[in-house]
């Protein structure tokens, strides 16, 4: 389940909020011992929870979020000697520098984990971060997506337009579209690839207007599923015919598939026009499928065949 940015606050300040009163609560006399150990492991695990959460593969966000927790940590232990003021027996004594030490221990310990799984992925998926994936048509080129087109694809899927038939929403944020390329951009960067996402541009002035995506099935099955959005003001046009004839070709004769499928709500009418001018059958309706709006919607099921697509080529 994706997460936007309001919910994933929202859910980082109820669960810093928990942890700050967990902190004023004494510690059984049981756990003594371990208080050192247990400090390592909570500042361990919010350092996992956060990166998760927000920083990913960016080491500048994995910064901040160690530069937050030890501060917090620091915090921590001024909080603990001001509610001595309120709590009866004095229960937490002076700010003890080795409760930081062994919270700094802990998130010192994720750090290095979590660098050593960023330059082993990394290196899993380095040929296919070096050569980045290019199509080309008679008017258009099929470029890989990346972080550089933030701009251009939150104002693409922000369109009223776009997202008339969308099952993914208008994303509230930037940071919103960011995490939806990221996910892109971990698919066609995996080993090998389970997507591959594409931004197409004009040929003769470089404008970007539109995307155009294969989700890879399970390897047994050979197959796949194609999608495409395609900025309003490019409409009429034939490009995402064209886009998809080429990423349909690409899909047989390069990824050797076996069938590529397509789904489009029934209102949808263009979208019918488009898949069914490049080969693809209907091959049925599936009742209440797409939530669109708070809504549920129909949807048409098309797919091609390989010896389909190549015997009228």
């Amino acid at each position: 389940m994706k997460l936007n940015s309001r919910i994933k606050i929202l859910l980082t300040i109820a669960l810093f909020g928990i942890a700050f009163i967990g902190f004023m609560i004494r510690l059984p006399h049981q756990f003594h011992n371990y208080d050192k150990g247990l400090h390592a492991l909570f500042y361990f695990l919010a350092a996992a929870f956060l990166n998760i959460l927000f920083a990913k593969r960016k080491i500048i966000l994995h910064i901040i979020i160690f530069i937050f927790l030890s501060l917090f940590g620091v915090a921590i232990e001024y909080a603990q000697h001001y509610a001595n003021n309120f709590l009866p027996g004095n229960p937490h004594g002076r700010p003890d520098i080795a409760d930081v030490e062994a919270n700094i221990k802990g998130l010192i310990i994720f750090s290095i984990l979590w660098i050593a799984y960023l330059l082993i992925t990394r290196g899993s998926t380095k040929s296919n971060n070096s050569r980045p994936l290019n199509l080309q048509t008679s008017r258009l080129h099929l470029r890989q997506v990346s972080q550089n087109d933030l701009k251009d694809i939150h104002e693409l899927l922000s369109l009223p337009e776009t997202d008339r038939f969308n099952t993914l929403g208008i994303p509230g944020t930037k940071s919103d579209t960011e995490n939806i390329i990221d996910d892109w951009c971990i698919g066609q960067n995996a080993n090998p690839p389970t997507s591959y996402i594409f931004c197409l541009d004009l040929v003769d002035t470089k404008e970007f207007i539109g995307l155009i995506g294969l989700n890879i099935g399970k390897p047994k099955y050979k197959t796949a599923e194609v999608w495409y959005k395609i900025n309003p003001g490019q409409w009429d046009k034939g490009y995402a015919t064209e886009a998809l004839l080429k990423l349909i070709d690409f899909g047989f004769n390069e990824l050797g598939l076996h069938r590529i499928e397509a789904g489009c709500a029934v209102e949808n009418s263009a979208s019918v026009k488009v898949l069914e001018k490049v080969g693809m059958k209907r091959e049925g309706i599936k009742r209440k499928k797409l939530p669109i709006r708070g809504e549920w919607k129909d949807n048409y099921f098309y797919a091609i065949l390989e010896e389909d697509f190549l015997s009228v080529k």
